[in-house]
This record gives C-alpha cells, structure tokens and sequence, in this order.
C-alpha cells in the first residue's frame, strides 16, 4: 500500500490566535488527520501521549528541584543560626576563662604576697634567735630573761 502524500500546513507555534472548530485552520489539521492511516494515527497519538507525560514530568521535576532549594536555604539558614549560636557560646566561654584566669592571677598574688610575708616573718624571727644566741654566748643574757625573750619572739 502506498503511503498518501501529506501537503504540509505550518502552524505557527506560541500563536496567541486560538484555532476554533471550522475555522480553516482547523479544518486543515482534520484533513490532514484524515490522511493519515490507522497505524499513523496512533503513532501520533501515542508520541502526542508520551510528549504530553514528558511535559508533565518535567514539571514535576522542576517543582521538586524548587522544593530542594527551598528545604537547602532552610537548611543553610538554620546551619548559620546554630553557627552563631556556637560563636557567641565560644565567645562567652572565652570570656569567661579570661576572668577566671584574671581571678586566679590575683589569688596567686595574694597568695604569694602572703607567703612573703610569712617569710619576712620568719627571717625577721631567725634573726632575733640569733640575736638572743650570741647574746648567750656574749654571756650578756641571764637565763630567765633568755626564757622570757624566747617566748615574746613564739607571740
């Protein structure tokens, strides 16, 4: 069988003029639709279908990349807070060493300060002892006011 011979129409695409029934358009289309065999016809329809399934999927695809990016700003906005939740908890913790270790510096001080003058103390206690021993051994010291002096230097 010999295939018909199809004089091609061209309709232009993104036409803002709607092709109404019975216009000559239209009519045109339906001349050319009744040219065409069966086994054409549902080629046609059956490209027509799986142009129109693809259209549709592309859609779909489009409107979850949409929702993708949406739920990634999300995210990324929700990964910036809790960034700078982090930042200033660091920056309080920071804060916080340094006036610990401001304190601790001045303790030590005090502490220091302290055990020099308990030093001082105890030089300036040694060096009366051995007063008292070489006036003991000048033999210018009785053994009751040795006594006495001993126990005015332990107060």
């Amino acid at each position: 069988m010999k295939k018909p011979v199809i004089k091609k129409e061209v309709v232009p695409i993104g036409n803002k003029n709607v092709i109404k029934a019975g216009s000559k358009t239209a009519g045109g289309i339906i001349n050319i639709l009744n040219k065409l065999e069966p086994q054409q016809l549902l080629d046609l329809a059956d490209k027509v279908t799986t142009l129109g399934q693809s259209y549709f999927e592309y859609g779909k695809e489009c409107e979850r990349t949409k929702q993708t990016a949406i739920h990634a700003t999300v995210r990324i906005r929700e990964i910036d807070a809790e960034l700078e939740t982090k930042y200033l908890e660091h920056e309080k913790n920071m804060a916080q060493i340094q006036l610990d270790d401001r304190i601790d510096n001045r303790q030590f001080e005090k502490d220091m300060e302290g055990i020099g003058n308990q030093a001082n103390e105890l030089e300036k206690r040694d060096k009366q002892i051995h007063r008292i021993f070489d006036l003991l051994e000048a033999g210018k010291v009785s053994e009751n006011t040795l006594a006495d002096l001993i126990y005015a230097i332990k107060q």
